[in-house]
């Protein structure tokens, strides 16, 4: 069995590439899973990310294999305008307000819209480039930042073995639904064989929303 997780950011941030440096990213996610690979005795992973915006695409291509064979990270280079109308924009602005149940905070632009889908999209084609997804690979995908990642991924391996947790809430349904694209956060979220929640009552919201929206 293999293990691929992806999440927003990699659990190492480089330092510096000449010579190589790298520095551990803080936060729960991170520390959380690597005690999970740990105690689990996980041989065969990688971690998918993120690489940061002080990477320029050429960096990381001269240090992907290194980072993979060594450190088992594999990063997805993202350009930086376009990662902050994403992660300040649509993840924060619209996203993390709207779900947390505090809707007048949450703007409603499409070019950060537009941006959620091209990352997610960048993301999917690192996946497909850089990884085989066979059946005996199992794709853990991680938080808010990549909930139209799991459709991406079914509708280019349609026998993919996918995995979602929100490590946020979900909030009710009449919150949800004042999302414009809520239509399509839900079809992403579909393409997981698994999606997960931290409580009943966040999984019961999402089922509700599912009813109401599809």
């Amino acid at each position: 069995m293999k293990l691929v997780i992806v999440a927003n950011r990699l659990p190492h941030s480089v330092k510096s590439v000449e010579p190589l440096e790298l520095q551990k990213s803080p936060g729960g996610l991170a520390s959380g899973l690597y005690t999970f690979l740990k105690r689990a005795s996980v041989e065969d992973w990688l971690w998918v990310g993120w690489a940061g915006s002080s990477l320029s695409k050429k960096s990381i291509e001269k240090i992907r294999d290194v980072l993979r064979e060594e450190h088992r990270i594999l990063p997805v280079y993202v350009p930086e305008r376009l990662m902050d109308r994403f992660y300040n924009g649509f993840c924060n602005k619209t996203l993390w307000p709207l779900f947390h149940s505090m809707p007048t905070l949450s703007s409603y632009e499409r070019n950060a819209w537009e941006s959620y889908l091209e990352v997610n999209r960048l993301f999917l084609k690192t996946l497909l480039e850089h990884t085989q997804l066979d059946s005996d690979t199992f794709l853990w995908i991680h938080d808010y930042h990549l909930m139209l990642l799991p459709a991406l991924v079914r509708e280019a391996m349609p026998y993919a073995n996918i995995g979602f947790f929100l490590h946020i809430p979900f909030p009710p349904p009449e919150i949800f639904a004042q999302l414009p694209w809520r239509r399509e956060v839900l079809e992403g979220l579909l393409g997981a064989d698994l999606i997960g929640f931290h409580t009943y009552e966040y999984t019961t919201n999402f089922l509700r929303s599912l009813m109401n929206v599809l």
